[in-house]
């Protein structure tokens, strides 16, 4: 909520501290969402290189099995290297992250990671091509079923 509130500042220090203690918990699960969401703020703050750091790190704690947090932890590495200028790594990281998603009942990270990629694709001029996928995505979000 601190970051959604704008609260940047308590925001990383509660994603902060959630690591020190999920850690040694190991919860898989929920300390890849902690390290994902600290990167994504870091990379908010412009601090691109601690953002990698906390991305790959997601990477390497995320479950084989997690569908959901394969593609966020994706995703987020993906907007790391976009940010970084790297685009022939941000591309198929972004990409994967959607197609990992797309067929699952996961609307939220669905919306998520097509909003990732048709971004990155807008701010290099691939506007047909973020609008192709954003119509795609509009009929996925929209089926009855995505409905809770």
């Amino acid at each position: 909520m601190a970051r959604h509130k704008g609260d940047y500042t308590r925001a990383e220090r509660l994603f902060r501290e959630s690591i020190r203690i999920l850690a040694p918990l190991e919860d898989r699960a929920t300390l890849c969402e902690t390290q994902r969401g600290l990167a994504e703020l870091l990379l908010l703050l412009g601090r691109v290189s601690e953002a990698e750091r906390f991305a790959l790190a997601a990477r390497e704690t995320v479950g084989p099995q997690d569908v959901t947090s394969l593609s966020t932890t994706t995703m987020a590495l993906g907007l790391v290297r976009a940010a970084q200028g790297r685009d022939e790594e941000a591309e198929p990281l972004l990409r994967e992250a959607y197609d990992s998603i797309v067929t699952s009942e996961h609307r939220l990270h669905q919306r998520d990671a097509l909003q990732a990629l048709t971004g990155f694709l807008r701010d290099r001029g691939r506007d047909d091509e973020a609008a192709e996928l954003e119509a795609r995505g509009e009929r996925v979000l929209a089926a009855p079923e995505s409905a809770a």
